[in-house]
């Protein structure tokens, strides 16, 4: 994540905490965070928490490798159709046409949303409030978690957005959640992180390729 990174041209996140900025700076904040992230997941992993990382499945090696790569094929399959969808939504709200960019900057770039955010969401917060419910609602812990991960993940995109217009926030934070978030969610849990992160990557190159 530190190296694609550093290449970035079309990812452009938000400053770290509110201060730090550039590529190489975001680096290195990013590919921290990621790597607690992933261990921690990791950890909750091994204790049987709800999200399934396949290719660290206890299998043959090959049958592992062909399973994951089955995964990230399926997320994208599954995502491409909501990819087209949200590149004409995001022209529509936001009045521009598509002005298209490098396509091999797209697929790179699209690594640090499709990946950072999953591991941070939707393996790592998502797992460490599986922890929380497990005991108390252990049937329910897995979804109730989930849906915790998809409303803080999704309406964290839009934090500006509530200072001038709260109800239009809430409105597009909703209809996101449910259109493009709650698939996500489903294949985090059902399937596997892979086919999570593949689903959330597509849709970023197809945002990014279409110039958004």
């Amino acid at each position: 994540m530190a190296a694609t990174m550093l290449t970035s041209t079309l990812f452009n996140p938000y400053p770290f905490l509110g201060m730090v900025d550039g590529n190489g700076a975001q680096a290195a904040a990013r590919g921290v965070v990621t790597a607690a992230a992933a261990l921690g997941g990791l950890v909750i992993f091994r204790w049987g928490g709800p999200v399934r990382v396949r290719s660290l499945a206890l299998e043959k090696p090959a049958a592992v490798r062909s399973s994951a790569l089955g995964s990230l094929a399926f997320g994208v399959l599954t995502g491409l159709p909501l990819a087209v969808l949200n590149a004409f939504a995001l022209s529509f709200t936001q009045g521009q046409p598509f002005q298209w960019q490098n396509p091999l900057a797209s697929l790179v770039d699209a690594l640090q949303p499709g990946i950072v955010e999953e591991v941070v969401y939707r393996f790592a917060f998502l797992g460490l409030v599986w922890l929380a419910l497990r005991r108390s609602c252990p049937q329910q812990a897995g979804w109730l978690a989930g849906l915790l991960a998809l409303l803080v993940h999704t309406f964290m995109h839009y934090d500006s957005l509530y200072l001038e217009a709260p109800l239009a926030a809430i409105g597009m934070g909703t209809l996101t959640a449910i259109v493009w978030g709650l698939p996500m969610t489903i294949l985090a849990l059902r399937r596997d992180l892979e086919s999570a992160i593949a689903f959330h990557w597509i849709q970023d190159v197809a945002r990014f390729f279409a110039g958004f």
